[in-house]
């Protein structure tokens, strides 16, 4: 009897459960009738706190599963499976999928690599992800946190700035535990916001990653390299969303301004932990939308019913840190996903607060969409009682709902030597790379480094150092007079200008500019090559002739396209004397050539050989070899080939 009535109550405990599951379920999709998009893995509740991250990092074929329809959240992620996820994040997979099963890998333990790892190690090997001195892989070895915050930092291109911070004593408890030639890793990966440790204050370096909290590092990753990119960040609501197909637009009502967006239909739009397709959108949605070239990347819809944007000031990021004799303060906020979160962590006052109180302070420091930097930092200071000059280092870092983005640093005490005047003394680094479709290309490159100075000019074909590259960038940053009300197109057109580099002839400019108050400038541009006269190289796709006399005179041209570059080279040989060119030289030889040849493909191959020895001045008697192969752009070929019989 007793049995009956146990069983009894655990059978009504059990229905209680599931109805209280079920309630909960239905409160989770009350009033969400959008069509969603499935996580794949059947597992992934088994980390609910990492769901989000998981959802996001499928949306972006980051992370594929196991094969069997799992994911398995908290087993330990292997370091094999950690470069994947990497190279995928970078974008790189059709890199790795490109390189051969076989492909060598340099590593003690290659034999141990899966095949299905092979590529993305192949790919991370040439991507700098790998320490010089690594010699084994372990690919089956669980990924350690020090050996994933260094993974990222590189994934990141931060690698230089983690060996400047190697001096640098993290303040984690457990900081002993950190290898020391991992230290300024660590310090990037706290910077960079990829982690910040446990509430204990320990790092735990040794400790397993598992996969979710892959995902969550991932997630953490994708945002810097979507900043370093010169994506926007925009939150406002959705007055239209229309689809042509798969592509159509979005446009957006933030705080009055409008603005509008390509976006395609298959882009998986974040909705709390669940994913649907952006054509799921409507008009009078709340949403953040990540921007890159005008085409939205990533995009999330926010609860109205939970969400608290703080849409008066627009702000909806800022990080404002400043330091003074080892002394830090820190302040946080959050809102790209339309729920406030804020942190004050104040070393001065012994203060540290979360939530309402950090908030508040955000709120009175009343910065806006509208203020500029000047205006931030001269707010930010006074709200802070931040003197100036009374402190080592002051950054702030601030994000409007507009795109809107303010970065401001000062360090009051910074060394710049004598020899550095004019525009460069407000610099602290300078790179500019220009590639042309001649071949001259050009690079100017300036860093400002604890008062040394290291600078590298390429220009005319030769290398520059030394006081004569200084006064080459200083010439060039004086001229140019860039401006925080420049465009992208005038900073280029300024450039230009001042190197007297005709636009037409760039392939490609990259230009990265930090000043030492903050301010960035970066300014990206290519372009393919005009096709050329369609009567000569528009039809040819590629030319090439090679001869050899007896009397030791030999002659080499060559032209090939590809994707619209083109690119030639010419020699000629006697017995004293030897002509190689390349760019547009070659091509001026090239031409002159293809101008009496008249090729088309209609030749045959002793109309060709006939054309090509005239041209040349040559019998034939006298060749000792000659072979000529010309490809059109149709697919049609030529080849002759000559050799002198013993």
């Amino acid at each position: 009897m007793k049995k009956m009535k146990v069983s009894g109550l655990l059978l009504i405990v059990a229905l209680l459960m599931s109805f209280a599951v079920q309630v909960q379920a239905d409160e989770h999709n009350r009033g969400f009738d959008r069509e969603e998009v499935p996580i794949k893995f059947s597992d992934a509740d088994e980390a609910a706190w990492a769901k989000e991250y998981i959802g996001k990092m499928q949306s972006k074929n980051v992370i594929k599963g196991t094969g069997k329809g799992t994911f398995e959240p908290n087993d330990d992620v292997s370091r094999a499976a950690a470069i994947v996820m990497a190279v995928r994040l970078l974008d790189l997979e059709d890199e790795a999928e490109a390189k051969p099963d076989d492909v060598s890998l340099h590593f003690q333990d290659e034999e141990q690599i899966p095949s299905w790892a092979r590529g993305h190690v192949a790919v991370a090997l040439e991507n700098d992800l790998f320490n010089t001195t690594d010699q084994s892989f372990n690919p089956y070895e669980p990924a350690k946190r020090i050996w994933i915050a260094e993974l990222l930092v590189k994934s990141l291109g931060l690698e230089d700035d983690a060996l400047d911070q190697m001096n640098d004593i993290p303040e984690f408890t457990d900081v002993d535990k950190i290898p020391a030639g991992a230290i300024g890793y660590v310090n990037v990966a706290a910077d960079e916001d990829l982690t910040t440790g446990y509430e204990d204050g320990t790092f735990k370096p040794n400790k397993n990653v598992s996969r979710a909290e892959m995902t969550a590092f991932l997630e953490r990753t994708n945002s810097d390299l979507l900043d370093q990119s010169g994506a926007r960040t925009l939150q406002g609501t959705v007055t239209d969303v229309s689809f042509d197909e798969e592509m159509g637009s979005i446009s957006l009502n933030v705080n009055g301004e409008s603005f509008t967006f390509d976006l395609t239909s298959e882009l998986e739009v974040q909705f709390e932990d669940r994913l649907i397709k952006a054509d799921q959108l409507r008009a009078d949605d709340k949403v953040t939308l990540v921007v890159q070239d005008e085409s939205v990347v990533e995009a999330r819809l926010l609860n109205e019913k939970t969400s608290d944007s703080n849409e008066s000031s627009g702000l909806i990021e800022l990080e404002v840190e400043y330091e003074r004799d080892d002394t830090e303060y820190e302040l946080e906020y959050d809102n790209k996903k339309g729920e406030s979160e804020a942190e004050l962590e104040d070393e001065f006052n012994g203060v540290e607060a979360e939530g309402e109180e950090a908030f508040a302070i955000v709120e009175a420091l009343g910065l806006t969409q509208d203020m500029s930097r000047d205006a931030i930092l001269e707010r930010v200071m006074n709200e802070l009682d931040v003197q100036d000059d009374d402190f080592d280092e002051l950054k702030i870092e601030a994000k409007f709902a507009n795109g809107h983005k303010v970065e401001v640093k000062r360090e009051p005490n910074v060394d710049i030597p004598d020899d550095v005047t004019g525009d460069l003394a407000d610099i602290e680094s300078f790179d500019l790379d220009v590639e042309l479709f001649d071949g001259e290309d050009q690079s100017y490159d300036y860093e400002l480094d604890d008062g040394d100075i290291e600078e590298d000019v390429k220009r005319d074909g030769e290398e520059v150092e030394g006081n004569e590259a200084l006064q080459a960038v200083s010439t060039l940053v004086n001229d140019v007079s860039l401006t925080e009300e420049m465009s992208d197109e005038e900073v280029r057109e300024a450039i230009l200008a001042t190197l007297s580099i005709d636009s037409e002839n760039v392939s490609e400019l990259e230009l990265e500019v930090e000043y030492l108050d903050g301010y960035k400038v970066k300014v990206e541009f290519e372009q393919e090559a005009d096709q050329p006269e369609e009567s000569r190289d528009g039809q040819i796709a590629e030319f090439k002739l090679d001869a050899e006399l007896n009397n030791d005179k030999a002659y080499e041209y060559s032209m090939e396209q590809d994707d619209g570059d083109i690119e030639y080279e010419y020699s000629d040989e006697t017995d004293s004397d030897e002509t190689e060119l390349e760019g547009a030289e070659a091509q001026e030889k090239v031409n002159q050539l293809l101008d009496q040849l008249q090729l088309s493909a209609e030749m045959t191959q002793d109309q060709l050989k006939k054309a090509a020895l005239t041209a040349l001045s040559i019998d034939e008697e006298d060749v000792e070899e000659l072979e000529i192969s010309v490809s059109f752009v149709n697919g049609e070929s030529i080849e002759v080939e000559i050799e002198e019989e013993d």
